[in-house]
């Protein structure tokens, strides 16, 4: 028991250093140490400045990777749910990460780490079963209340991003390793998932001065969408319909794309488009703990049908 404890905080460890900070030297080092290659197959010939761009690109521009990105009311970094994470994380007797968010995937690894380590030295020393079952709840609690509820969809959308380079790869399979492990972690404690809900979907179409802005940013709030759109996904979208992009932040890109299709009739057809992102979404989402991610994908597509419907009464 032991052993496996400290198995599971060494891997979380690696894994959490790894979104922290990239493959670097040091991180490159470390995987070597690992039995049966892993990541070190996909790492092995990646030039490091390769790697630098590519984890700049995927996970701070692509698709973020911090708790807050997906599941604050408003998307953005540094509110409340940095603040809950912060709160849970001090019962385990943690500060902040040096230069990170505390709801930062790789910070919120490294937290598993210090609670699988801490169990496996009170297994070894032998300490009363009390305190061995407080450290599992912390664990259970870190995977139930954050963990769970966020990185199952943060790793569809990173797998969907278009690949660049064997750089982008370390990063896609490091995700994938690291929401296998999480997944055998809470299966190994038992229990159901607990319940839990998304913040109230923003009623954007009762509203009868909602524009095309409005319901951009609604797509591009996470938890109001049912998944993240990433550029690169939306410029994809463009491309596929061959409409004209134009720059600026995501909502402007959602904006732009559905200002295009209006001037030649076709907003039903971007309608379309991100309905069939969110079916994806949907088949994807197996997980327990993703049925609110299902159920508020699901409002969306309600809401494009809603859109598409009322481009098509249009007057040409």
């Amino acid at each position: 028991m032991p052993a496996r404890a400290l198995a599971r905080s060494r891997a979380y460890g690696l894994l959490g250093d790894l979104f922290l900070e990239g493959l670097t030297v040091s991180t490159l080092v470390a995987w070597r140490q690992v039995r049966g290659g892993v990541l070190l197959d996909a790492a092995a010939s990646v030039d490091l400045e390769d790697a630098a761009e590519a984890h700049a690109r995927l996970l701070l521009i692509g698709v973020p990777a911090y708790e807050g990105a997906f599941l604050a009311a408003d998307g953005l970094l540094g509110g409340d749910v940095a603040a809950a994470v912060r709160r849970d994380r001090a019962l385990a007797g943690l500060g902040d990460p040096p230069g990170h968010e505390p709801d930062h995937l790789g910070a919120e690894l490294g937290w598993l780490a210090f609670l699988c380590g801490a169990e496996a030295d009170a297994r070894r020393d032998g300490v009363a079963a009390e305190r061995i079952e407080r450290i599992i709840a912390l664990q259970r609690s870190a995977l139930d209340a954050h963990l769970l509820r966020w990185v199952p969809q943060w790793s569809t959308h990173l797998r969907g991003l278009p690949t660049r380079g064997e750089a982008d790869g370390v990063y896609v399979r490091g995700a994938e390793l690291a929401l296998a492990v999480l997944t055998d972690h809470r299966e190994s404690l038992g229990g159901s998932a607990p319940g839990w809900s998304l913040p109230a979907p923003a009623p954007v179409l009762e509203d009868p001065r909602a524009g095309l802005r409005a319901i951009a940013e609604h797509l591009c709030v996470p938890c109001q969408c049912g998944g993240y759109l990433a550029r690169d996904t939306i410029a994809a979208a463009g491309r596929a319909l061959d409409l004209p992009m134009t720059f600026g932040a995501r909502a402007d890109l959602v904006e732009g794309l559905f200002c295009a299709a209006a001037q030649y009739s076709r907003v039903p057809d971007v309608c379309t488009a991100l309905d069939a992102l969110l079916a994806g979404w949907i088949d994807a989402w197996t997980s327990p703990y993703s049925a609110p991610w299902v159920d508020r994908a699901a409002h969306t597509r309600a809401l494009l049908a809603r859109v598409a419907a009322a481009a098509r009464e249009l007057p040409p």
